[in-house]
């Protein structure tokens, strides 16, 4: 069978509104905020800066929606952070979710004479380099304060990370006090995508031990968000983390995200169908949605119409979106599968739609107002 080959689609300039379809084949049908230089459509007047804070690593997710009394918000989703801007004066205001709270060990800081990087003593840390955690109630050692928020730079052992305070201690010694508190963020993600070159990559015995290999078939993929609107609340989650929870009622006094406890803790993507349920793609390909009306409760029984499914076709799940009218869509890396509301006990029937038409990755998707898919496969 001969390659296909891309057919150009070249349609004249201008928009024609007063005749059908059929009559105006080829032809622009529908615009805004469009104008056409030298025949093609090009977005018309460019943009205004709403903000000059820049994010934490640049942007993959953006979603836009309204609280109930109209006020527009946007939501951003880095590798390292999680953002949303208010249309008042759009400022921006981190949500990143936090991972864990506590007090640390007596003393915990170690300092040297002349240098700025700290020692941070904390038993079972699971930090990674990059990480951001903040530190409050410390007291003075070795002629500084470790107070205040800083960046995980090298991680020494299971039990203990090291930090940049950014003025040199004066003397060597430990400190801090037996009152300091922390606060860690989520861990950051990968900021790109690569390929594991490691130990245990490939067949068992395919070199010698501690080689680094040459070739892999394991993806690091990087953090992309999958962020949605329930009502005036965003719920947010990123590819191997849970599902967390955003209230604009809670954007004066500062609250993070806040992870949804029953939610699965392996999630891929997620999204929002019409009939108000969160679909959550995770490990394995298991497709899990919560209880119809109530995005806490995950946990299938007979009172509830939580349910979990596994899908057959692919090697991992990559991203679902809703069509509307009781139809989503969820995509593997290699097929398709069509979700359809029935109200029985199953709640939702799934069913292969096509193989070999997998999506290349959880963005490359968009869904127009009449219901219609169009994705970027592999090939």
């Amino acid at each position: 069978m001969p390659e296909g080959r891309p057919a150009p689609i070249s349609p004249p300039a201008g928009v024609i509104k007063q005749e059908s379809d059929a009559v105006i084949e080829g032809r622009w049908k529908d615009s805004q905020w469009v104008r056409f230089v030298y025949g093609r459509p090009e977005k018309m007047g460019g943009y205004t800066q709403q903000t000059e804070t820049f994010t934490d690593g640049p942007p993959r997710t953006l979603k836009a929606w309204r609280d109930l009394e109209a006020y527009r918000y946007i939501a951003a989703g880095t590798y390292k952070k999680l953002y949303v801007y208010e249309e008042t004066d759009w400022t921006q205001t981190d949500i990143t979710p936090i991972a864990a709270t506590g007090t640390l060990g007596s003393n915990p800081f170690t300092m040297t004479s002349g240098s700025d990087i700290v020692s941070v003593a904390h038993t079972s840390h699971g930090r990674s380099a990059g990480d951001t955690v903040s530190f409050s109630g410390a007291s003075a050692a070795g002629g500084i304060t470790v107070d205040g928020t800083y960046t995980v730079l090298t991680i020494t052992s299971a039990n203990a990370y090291t930090i940049q305070h950014g003025s040199n201690a004066s003397s060597s010694t430990s400190g801090g006090g037996a009152s300091v508190t922390y606060t860690y963020e989520i861990s950051v993600g990968a900021i790109l995508g690569t390929f594991g070159y490691g130990y245990g990559v490939g067949r068992y015995g395919l070199s010698t031990y501690g080689t680094p290999r040459e070739d892999s078939t394991i993806v690091i993929s990087p953090r992309v968000w999958s962020l949605d609107n329930w009502g005036e609340n965003l719920l947010a989650a990123f590819n191997g983390g849970s599902i967390y929870a955003w209230d604009p009622d809670d954007l004066s006094g500062g609250d993070r995200a806040e992870r949804i406890t029953d939610a699965p803790i392996d999630v891929l993507a997620m999204f929002i169908t019409e009939e108000r349920f969160v679909f959550a793609l995770c490990e394995g390909m298991r497709v899990d949605w919560c209880h119809q009306g109530d995005y806490e409760d995950w946990t299938p029984s007979a009172s509830n119409t939580a349910n979990s499914r596994r899908l057959q076709v692919g090697s991992t799940l990559v991203a679902g979106r809703t069509l509307g009218k009781t139809y989503s869509l969820v995509w593997s890396d290699s097929a398709c599968y069509i979700f359809q509301y029935t109200g029985s006990a199953s709640v939702y029937s799934s069913r292969l739609a096509a193989r070999n038409c997998g999506l290349i990755a959880p963005n490359a998707v968009a869904v127009d107002s009449y219901g219609n898919a169009y994705w970027m496969s592999h090939d």
